[in-house]
């Protein structure tokens, strides 16, 4: 949920700045805002490992809710879309 607001902050920080809203993207920059992006989307995958990892070792869940974390996979190739066109490319959200 956080990416979005990042992506909405990005396409909307011209009008922003002529505003006088202060937001993340106006502060620090587009190149900031995109890092930010994309450190946000990469890290929700990234984490579904360890996190994952924590609840097999569980011996009373017997490891099979685990596995269910690793559904949000199947919205990679979404995610790769919109990351190498905001995070890496020139799209504002």
């Amino acid at each position: 949920a956080t990416a979005i607001i990042v992506v909405k902050n990005l396409s909307d920080r011209e009008t922003d700045v002529v505003a006088g809203k202060n937001t993340m993207a106006v502060r620090f920059g587009e190149k900031f805002s995109r890092f930010e992006y994309t450190f946000l989307v990469v890290g929700s995958y990234v984490l579904l490992a360890p996190l994952s990892s924590i609840l097999i070792d569980d011996t009373d869940s017997g490891g099979g809710a685990a596995l269910w974390l690793f559904l949000p996979l199947l919205s990679l190739p979404v995610a790769w879309k919109e990351l190498k066109a905001v995070g890496f490319g020139g799209k504002d959200g």
